[in-house]
C-alpha cells in the first residue's frame, strides 16, 4: 500500500509539473509578449510605469512557477540521471541558502532503476530542507557511493543536531520527514540510518 501511495504521489507530481511548465508558464509567457507590444504603443509615462510594474510581477510569478515545476519533477533526473540532478539541485540550494555543499560521486553514469533514483533524490531534498530550516549548519557534505551490489547516499551537516527526545517529539507532532525517508528506503529493501547528536550535527546514511 505504501509503495502504491508513493507511486501515485510521484505520478501526480509529474503531472502537475508538466501542467505548470506546458500550460501555465506558456500562458504567462504569452501575457508578457502582449505587455511588450502594449508598452511599445503607450505614450503616457504613468501608464508605462504601471504596465512595467505589472510586467515585473508577471516575470516573478513565471520564474516561481518554473522553479516549482522543477522541484516537483526535475527534467534532468529523467534526461541525464541522478548525479546530474543532484549536482544541479545542490548548486541552486547552496546559492539560495548560502550554505557550502561538497558533493562527491562516482565518475561513471549510474545504472539504477527509476524507483531508486527518485527515492535518493527525494531523500536529498527532504534532508536539505530540514538542514535549511533547523540545523544552522555552516557546511554540508554529500557522498554518493556505488559498487557492484549497492548504492549509498550519505548526507552530513555540521549543524545543531537533535536533542534527546526531539525526533520522537517531531513524530508525535506529525512532522514526519525523517520517517517518510525511512519508509521510502525500506519499501525498496534498503537500510536507513539517522544519527544525530546535540551540538555535533546530523548524518543520514541510505544503502539500497
Amino acid at each position: 500500500l505504501m509503495h502504491k501511495l508513493f507511486t501515485i504521489q510521484e505520478e501526480e507530481r509529474k503531472r502537475i509539473s508538466r501542467e505548470l511548465h506546458d500550460e501555465t508558464s506558456q500562458s504567462l509567457a504569452s501575457l508578457l509578449a502582449y505587455m511588450k507590444v502594449l508598452l511599445s504603443k503607450l505614450t503616457d509615462d504613468n501608464q508605462k510605469e504601471l504596465l512595467l510594474g505589472a510586467r515585473d510581477v508577471a516575470i516573478n510569478v513565471l520564474d516561481g512557477l518554473r522553479k516549482m515545476a522543477v522541484e516537483l519533477r526535475p527534467p534532468v533526473l529523467d534526461d541525464l540521471g541522478l548525479i546530474a540532478a543532484i549536482d544541479k539541485y545542490i548548486n541552486h540550494f547552496s546559492m539560495q541558502h548560502h550554505i557550502p555543499i561538497y558533493f562527491s560521486s562516482p565518475d561513471t553514469k549510474l545504472m539504477i532503476s527509476n524507483d531508486i533514483s527518485l527515492a535518493l533524490y527525494r531523500i536529498l531534498q527532504e534532508s536539505l530542507t530540514n538542514i535549511s530550516k533547523h540545523a544552522c549548519a555552516t557546511e554540508v557534505r554529500i557522498t554518493l557511493l556505488n559498487d557492484t551490489n549497492t548504492i549509498s547516499l550519505i548526507i552530513f551537516d555540521d549543524g545543531l543536531g537533535l536533542r534527546p527526545g526531539e525526533l520522537e517529539s517531531a513524530r508525535q507532532n506529525n512532522r514526519l520527514g525523517v520517517y517518510g525517508m525511512k519508509e521510502r528506503v525500506e519499501l525498496l529493501g534498503g537500510s536507513f540510518d539517522f544519527h544525530s547528536v546535540s551540538g555535533n550535527g546530523t548524518k543520514i546514511t541510505v544503502v539500497l
